[in-house]
């Protein structure tokens, strides 16, 4: 089992004035934590979002990573680059400090992330002026990525039971900010803890709706900001992570609040999901030229 980080939440949005007991709680995830997330990089300037890999062939994201953003649908590659299994952007392969007296010595992996152009997006249907309900989006992949233990597929709850969005806890994965327009240098991630439904709708607000969001807080008014959009929420349950939910749309002060971070139930969107999968979903880009090589299986299932 993995051991999680209870202090830090990662980061959505990059209003808020920062503070140092910010930045004194940054902590990061180990290289074998949540193996499905996924380091999405988008335009010129290579903004990111966070995504989960939840079929071989497509990963799953927030709809507003892709508002505002130019881009010709032909080159899509040439736009969004999409990083499975990284764990250090900055190294390649990952390495980390030895333990011993040499301060320049370091323990590198043989693992190597795989960079993948992207083959088109999905965007919901009924993601219009920027309904927080549909924040919802798809990648699919050129060519699927091959497994192993640090790119793992994640499977998508479909737990309909009010209470596992109310009680317990939940981990959130991302590849937020450390500081404001400061890239993370390492995947960070932490336990939430689950708030019940109707201090989320006080404190979020009309457009927060128990049918598509729950919501969840850590102490100290830590809470998401940019580069988390679109990460993984899960739970652990008799020995299976599941996918709960995606960071959605937050808070405009990032820290020093406790308003609790929104996020999107996955359950309601799984036969959007199945059927974008089976190709029945309108897709905001033109598909690239690029194709899968003989040797690649084909694969409709949600995850297989």
């Amino acid at each position: 089992m993995l051991k999680f980080i209870f202090v830090f939440l990662f980061f959505l949005t990059i209003n808020g004035a920062p503070t140092k007991k910010f930045y004194d709680t940054i902590s990061y995830a180990k290289q074998s934590d949540s193996p499905w997330t996924v380091l999405i990089k988008l335009g010129a300037d290579e903004r990111r979002c966070t995504g989960s890999l939840i079929h071989k062939e497509y990963v799953i994201t927030a709809a507003h990573c892709f508002d505002n953003l130019e881009m010709d649908y032909e080159k899509l590659e040439e736009f969004i680059k999409i990083n499975i299994g990284d764990w250090k952007p900055d190294t390649d392969p990952d390495c980390d400090d030895a333990d011993d007296d040499d301060d320049d010595a370091e323990i590198c992996s043989d693992h190597h992330y795989a960079d993948i152009p992207p083959k088109a997006i999905y965007i919901h249907d009924d993601y219009k002026n920027h309904d927080i309900r549909f924040d919802v989006a798809m990648i699919k992949l050129s060519r699927p990525p091959r497994l192993s233990p640090y790119i793992t597929l994640i499977p998508l709850s479909t737990d309909t039971d009010e209470q596992t969005y109310e009680e317990g806890t939940m981990i959130i994965t991302g590849f937020g900010e450390d500081k404001p327009k400061q890239p993370t240098k390492q995947k960070k991630q932490t336990e939430v803890t689950l708030i019940e439904y109707r201090k989320c709708k006080t404190e979020l607000g009309a457009s927060y709706t128990a049918e598509h969001h729950f919501c969840a807080s850590v102490p100290d008014g830590i809470t998401t900001c940019s580069g988390d959009s679109g990460g993984p929420v899960t739970s652990f349950d008799n020995g299976v992570y599941k996918l709960q939910g995606i960071v959605g749309a937050g808070n405009t002060d990032c820290v020093g609040s406790d308003r609790p971070s929104r996020i999107l139930k996955i359950e309601p969107l799984i036969p959007w999901i199945e059927q974008t999968i089976r190709g029945e979903s309108h897709t905001l880009t033109t598909p690239s030229t690029t194709t899968t090589t003989e040797e690649e299986e084909e694969c409709d299932d949600l995850v297989c």
